[in-house]
């Protein structure tokens, strides 16, 4: 059964800077025996209302709110509230080849039972695969991508400063045109779910996950934010010589900028470890930076810096304190220049001043190594701000 009600949503697209009018549709796809509904509550948020037995195995049968597209993109929204009886009751993204209940589709769900969710059908007709993790919340980021034939999903709940990737599929479908939106299953054809979100957003880019390790650390990068502190693990075998490898959350900048945090606890993994503010020219693992790391084996912090690409790393160390510091890093043109201070003082003091060209866009964050490939330090920091402003993680996370 297919019900339809025919909309129009304008969907301001930023990637092209053009807001555009796509057609939207809401009706039911397979065998369903209570119809579903959507109402727009405005500025991309939605209550959609499904039932039908699952989207899984040979058939689906759901309710299905989707915008046409032809497009490699981006979709992304808020899981607010999930409102249903079954544990395999599902609410999310989808990207669906056709409006047949066998089509090949990829999909991200919040589950019943508070999993993330990727499932998909590679071909029409053929059975369902899936690949989940729990959330312990139906509160969560959703975000699926479409680039050519590859389909990515990600994830990140209300702590977590970064997306998580979820999982990779191939999925051939057989035309351009497609159908994107937001999916909602009951699991118990007859009885109604519902799904409240909100930010909902259609973008014609791809998102990619920001470069967040550097080099070969053997282990990915873990972000939280709780209560106002940034808890960091990393792995990675070191910053120094003349390549890193360390766990890195950054966002560029250009321009002379002035660079302060909060520096609590490196809860290290060996005498190795490191953590603190770093400027960076690139992702790449011997590329220029200066970076203001708490430094164990040194017993304080410590500036190192590295003037070329590939070229060796300098450093300079204070043997002060190595938690509870402030650490002040600013540019001026070339020149990057290293303060800190205690908490508790007023004064600042300068430990040094390196000139490197790191051309006109550069990396600017929180780096973190643990010294030991595959194992992780764990850095507590906070008050990351940059002209006193804090940073925004998530405009690119």
């Amino acid at each position: 059964m297919l019900h339809r009600s025919f909309l129009f949503y304008l969907l301001a697209l930023r990637a092209c800077n053009l807001s555009v009018v796509v057609a939207q549709t809401s009706g039911d796809i397979g065998p369903v025996n209570a119809a579903g509904s959507s109402v727009d509550l405005g500025n991309g948020s939605w209550n959609v209302t499904g039932s039908g037995s699952d989207i899984w195995g040979y058939t689906d049968s759901f309710h299905f709110l989707h915008f046409n597209k032809s497009n490699d993109l981006s979709v992304t929204v808020f899981s607010e509230n999930f409102e249903q009886t079954y544990s395999w009751a599902k609410a999310g993204l989808q990207i669906r080849e056709s409006l047949d209940k066998k089509a090949a589709h990829a999909s991200l769900f919040i589950t019943g039972h508070q999993y993330a969710a990727m499932q998909w059908r590679s071909v029409f007709g053929q059975s369902s695969s899936s690949s989940h993790t729990v959330l312990y919340t139906h509160n969560a980021w959703l975000r699926l991508t479409k680039e050519g034939n590859k389909f990515t999903s990600y994830y990140k709940t209300g702590d977590d400063l970064v997306y998580t990737k979820l999982n990779e599929e191939i999925i051939e479908f057989s035309g351009t045109n497609f159908y994107v939106g937001i999916p909602v299953t009951s699991h118990v054809n007859g009885q109604l779910a519902t799904f409240t979100c909100s930010n909902f957003e259609i973008l014609d880019d791809v998102y990619h996950l920001p470069v967040r390790d550097v080099g070969e650390t053997g282990r990915a990068i873990e972000v939280v934010k709780a209560d106002g502190i940034t808890t960091i693990k990393a792995a990675g075998t070191g910053i120094g010589g003349t390549t890193d490898s360390f766990g890195y959350v950054n966002k560029k900048f250009s321009g002379d900028i002035n660079v302060t945090a909060h520096l609590y606890l490196l809860a290290e993994e060996n005498l190795d470890s490191k953590g603190g503010l770093m400027i960076r020219a690139s992702g790449s693992a011997d590329t220029p930076h200066v970076s203001l790391l708490t430094n164990p084996r040194a017993g304080g912090l410590t500036m190192f810096y590295r003037e070329s690409a590939g070229g060796e790393t300098l450093s300079k160390t204070a043997g002060v304190w190595d938690r509870n510091m402030e650490l002040m890093m600013t540019t001026t043109g070339n020149s990057v220049t290293c303060y800190y201070k205690h908490k508790s003082f007023a004064d600042w003091y300068e430990l040094g001043t390196a000139t490197i060209d790191m051309g006109t866009d550069f990396q600017v964050g929180v780096a973190v190594t643990s010294a030991s490939y595959g194992r992780h330090a764990t850095l507590q920091i906070s008050d990351i701000s940059v002209d006193g402003v804090p940073i925004d993680w998530s405009a690119d996370s």
